[in-house]
């Protein structure tokens, strides 16, 4: 089966790759730690991570990247294979 062009497997792979690439880069935004923290407490720890919205932007930001992956590959731009007729 062909995801835009290419393997099913290979949209998936990239996919997690770039998932994890955007999440891992989106989590210091917007984190402020506590005034006070508890004791016990990270004083570095977030007091709102926003962890949800963070996962449903990664996972938008990471399919259209996904798809522009995709697309790149299958337009032509790019060839993997030698030309056919050649040697």
């Amino acid at each position: 089966m062909t995801v835009a062009g290419i393997g099913l497997e290979s949209a998936i792979a990239i996919f997690l790759v770039v998932w994890w690439l955007v999440f891992l880069m989106a989590l210091p935004f917007g984190a402020q730690p506590e005034e006070r923290p508890m004791v016990g407490n990270e004083p570095g720890a977030p007091a709102r991570p926003r962890l949800l919205a963070k996962v449903l932007v990664t996972t938008l930001v990471s399919l259209f990247v996904t798809w522009g992956v995709a697309w790149f590959l299958s337009s032509g731009y790019v060839e993997f294979h030698p030309p056919r007729g050649s040697g």
